[in-house]
């Protein structure tokens, strides 16, 4: 059994900035192609499939790669339900946001990569990094058949929500510069991050806009 880490997707995800699709159509890309070989999906795509949602599934299933770097299809069989739908349904949108819905991991505050959905389950991406007013995203099949880097505002109201893929682990660890110290050793700022289960979400977001903590 293999593992599935959400530093791992993102990383991937990043890597990917700036590929465009090929063919007159811009639907045909190196991941249906990809997931077409371990007939990954009840119907091959063949390259004539948009694409937004195949790109989040190739993300994490590129990820279980062998040591020769091919994929393993037998791995992914025997753990996909944690991280995506029945691969009958995997690329539709409208079925990953009920996968996540129906399996309790949907929420209102993303975390690294997350499943977004946008429009009424039209589209989709995956959350790359956060900051105090809004969440990183990397899509693919936008503008013309690319994937790109976006950035929203919390409350952004093309937002669907967030699932939360069940990872085996984050991995994430503080940037150097989250914490400048000064040379007698004091530490001069520090961005912390806390994590909050709540179903009030943008209550809580808004109550503590501005909000100044002070440790002694």
């Amino acid at each position: 059994m293999g593992s599935l880490y959400a530093k791992d997707v993102v990383e991937t995800a990043l890597n990917e900035i700036g590929y465009e699709a090929e063919g007159s159509n811009k639907k045909y890309t190196i991941y249906s192609a990809e997931l077409d070989a371990v007939d990954y999906f009840n119907t091959k795509k063949n390259g004539s499939a948009d694409w937004c949602a195949i790109f989040v599934i190739w993300c994490m299933y590129a990820n279980t790669r062998n040591s020769d770097g091919d994929i393993e299809a037998n791995k992914w069989d025997a753990e996909y339900f944690q991280y995506q739908p029945d691969r009958s349904t995997a690329a539709g949108v409208g079925y990953m946001a009920d996968f996540y819905q129906e399996n309790d991991a949907w929420t209102d505050n993303p975390e690294r990569g997350d499943v977004v959905t946008f429009r009424d389950y039209a589209h989709t991406g995956l959350v790359v990094d956060w900051d105090n007013n809004g969440f990183y995203t990397v899509e693919g099949n936008v503008s013309g058949g690319r994937v790109e880097k976006r950035y929203y505002r919390y409350g952004d109201p093309c937002v669907d929500g967030f699932g939360r893929p069940r990872y085996d682990g984050w991995e994430f660890t503080p940037k150097k510069e989250d914490a400048p110290v000064k040379e007698d050793g004091k530490v001069e700022t520090v961005t912390l991050s806390i994590e909050v289960t709540t179903d009030k979400a943008s209550l809580l977001r808004e109550a503590l806009k501005g909000a100044k903590i002070t440790i002694k």
